[in-house]
This record gives structure tokens, C-alpha cells and sequence, in this order.
């Protein structure tokens, strides 16, 4: 009974709810096979990642192909690329990636390879597992759209970006390192969004 542009502010609820769905069950997954370190978890970690990995692609066909939402559905088209290269399948990361280019040839799959392995937000990729979810679009925003229109602003983005990626290195898989951080994370994306920051898709602005 709705049209397609009533529809669309409950399809993207559905949208976010999977990625969040898909970001948890892939942290899930990956701290088992790195903390437990077993054949066996590492068999088990990866049918879950698999499993995540068809759950993202059917729910983007389902978006694209149902209701024409094309941008929605390569969101969660990137999310299943990036995590389908820890899955048994080794044609996931091309099937995702030719859906992503179908939807958008000029997609730069280096710039996008790159903040998903270092982590654009170094920290806060390492604290939320991924480039791309909620809390990091949020902060990714606050830090284009606030932090870099002023001097110290700036200042600070260098500084986070000289000393952050020594420190996801040598900490960013350990546990302390990531409850350190949540909380203060956790607290910061929250004031964000009651006060108007968005935690929607987001491409990084150039500045």
C-alpha cells in the first residue's frame, strides 16, 4: 500500500538493523577464530562468516531487485565484499564486488580496500570491527563535516593520524585495548546523534 518513496524510510531501518546484524555476527566470528585459534573454530568462524556473507547479498538482491533502492543495496553489497574474504568461499569477494560495479563502475575498490584494512578511523575501526557501520559513519561525519572546517580541528586529525595507526597495530586485536575505548567511543557517536549527526551510509569527503 505504500509507494516507493513512503517505503524507503522503513526499507533503510531494515537496511542499518542488517548491517548491524551482519557487523556483530562477523566480530563474533572472527574474535572465535583468532582468540581460539583451532582447526575446528576456524572451520566453525568461517560457516558463520559465510552464512553472514549470504545473509547481506540476499537482503541487497532483495532491496535492488523488489523495491529499486540501488543505492541501499550496495551498501550492503560493500559490507558482504569486505567480510567475504574470511569465508570458505573464495568467489565471495568477486561475486559482491560485481555487484558493486554493475551499481556503480567508477567504484574505487582501493581507496575502500584500504580503509577496511588500516582503518580510515583507526580506532574506532578496531573497536567496532568495520569502516563501515553505524558508529563509525557517525564519527567519519563528525570528522568531515566539523573537525576539519577549523584550525585545531585539523590539527587533530593529524596528530590521530600519525599516532593511531602505531597503536591499532600493536593493540587493536586485544581485548583491553577495545574496552578501553568503547565506552568513550559508545558515549561520544551518542551525543553526536542526539545532536543531529547522522549514523547513515556515508562516503568520506575529500578535504
Amino acid at each position: 500500500t505504500y509507494s516507493l518513496d513512503e517505503a524507503k524510510p522503513f526499507v533503510s531501518e531494515i537496511v542499518l538493523a542488517v548491517i548491524n546484524a551482519g557487523t556483530s555476527i562477523y566480530k563474533t566470528a572472527r574474535n572465535y577464530q583468532l582468540n581460539t585459534k583451532s582447526p575446528q573454530a576456524d572451520r566453525s568462524a568461517r560457516s558463520w562468516m559465510t552464512s553472514n556473507f549470504n545473509l547481506l547479498m540476499n537482503i541487497g538482491q532483495i532491496v535492488e531487485n523488489d523495491f529499486g533502492y540501488k543505492e541501499l543495496a550496495i551498501e550492503l553489497y560493500k559490507k558482504a565484499y569486505s567480510y567475504g574474504l574470511f569465508t570458505t568461499n573464495v568467489g565471495s569477494c568477486t561475486m559482491a564486488k560485481n555487484e558493486i560495479v554493475r551499481i556503480d563502475p567508477s567504484f574505487d575498490f582501493k581507496t575502500f580496500d584500504k580503509a577496511n584494512k588500516s582503518g580510515g578511523c583507526y580506532v574506532a575501526t578496531a573497536v567496532y570491527g568495520s569502516y563501515d557501520c553505524p558508529e563509525v559513519w557517525t564519527l567519519r561525519r563528525f570528522r568531515d563535516n566539523t573537525l576539519a572546517k577549523s584550525f585545531f580541528g585539523r590539527l587533530f586529525i593529524y596528530l590521530y593520524y600519525a599516532i593511531s595507526p602505531t597503536l591499532v597495530k600493536w593493540f587493536g586485536e586485544t581485548e583491553w585495548f577495545k574496552n578501553m575505548w568503547k565506552p568513550i567511543l559508545d558515549e561520544k557517536v551518542k551525543k553526536l546523534n542526539l545532536n543531529g549527526v547522522e549514523n547513515t551510509p556515508y562516503n568520506d569527503r575529500q578535504w
